[in-house]
């Protein structure tokens, strides 16, 4: 499937990013982009587009970056592709406040923005007001800087809230599901036990009573002894008599 092939390439692509080696991700990105435009994958194609601005946003080529965001985006608003839309649309405010035209930061900015707040992104959110915040300052317009940095920051607090409010609750699952295998443990331990207990029950019944059998058996012998002894001394003085 060249579609799955492509979009691996985008991902590997992707981790030669993070780890800044951008003539490995190059080659990778342009092997994902030449296969999504040969099966007509315009998804595709947007990803390549995007992860090649980045890279030549991080190399500082921003003119080359901005003309790679700008196609990303056409293509994410052609297919309707909201969030994706959101994102490149704020990293193309971030190149172009890097060129000074804060016209056009905001501009950009506000469209991802709008979209961001639309879908509820909340990192999208956060990101583009913060720039937004920075263009305005830039302008002298401290009214609206200071509108979209107090956005910034209730965005950023919901999201390090929402954040511990996650890492509480993957704590707590964690301790009650260490606390369920401990009784699960103690469970099977008391288990273990009792089961071993029956069993030396067992073993000492089954004792006791082979003991008794034995016992019963010996008995039983010792008594027919006894009769076999006494019937014989009977014999013996009758036969005394008779002599006598």
């Amino acid at each position: 499937d060249k579609r799955l092939i492509s979009r691996s390439l985008n991902e590997i692509g992707a981790l030669y990013i993070q780890q800044e080696k951008f003539e490995d991700a190059i080659v990778n990105i342009n092997q994902a982009l030449a296969i999504s435009e040969e099966i007509g994958s315009k998804t595709g194609i947007a990803e390549s587009f995007f992860l090649l601005g980045v890279i030549s946003e991080s190399q500082n080529k921003n003119t080359l970056a901005l003309e790679y965001f700008q196609k990303a985006i056409r293509l994410h608003e052609e297919l309707g592709q909201l969030a994706p839309t959101a994102e490149t649309s704020i990293k193309s405010a971030h190149v172009l406040f890097k060129m000074q035209r804060y016209d056009e930061v905001i501009r950009n900015a506000t469209a991802g923005l709008k979209i961001a707040q639309e879908i509820g992104a909340k990192e999208s959110i956060m990101q583009a007001s913060e720039i937004l915040a920075k263009a305005y300052a830039q302008l002298n317009d401290f009214e609206n800087a200071f509108f979209y940095h107090k956005l910034y920051a209730d965005a950023r607090n919901e999201i390090f809230t929402r954040e511990g409010e996650n890492k509480i609750i993957a704590i707590e699952s964690r301790f009650e599901l260490e606390r369920k295998e401990q009784e699960i443990l103690l469970l099977n331990r008391n288990q273990e036990i009792n089961e071993n207990r029956i069993l030396v029950q067992r073993l000492v019944i089954a004792f006791i009573a082979i003991l008794i059998l034995i016992l019963a058996i010996v008995l039983i012998a010792f008594i027919q002894r006894a009769k076999v002894k006494q019937r014989i001394n009977t014999l013996l003085e009758n036969k005394n008599k008779k002599i006598r």
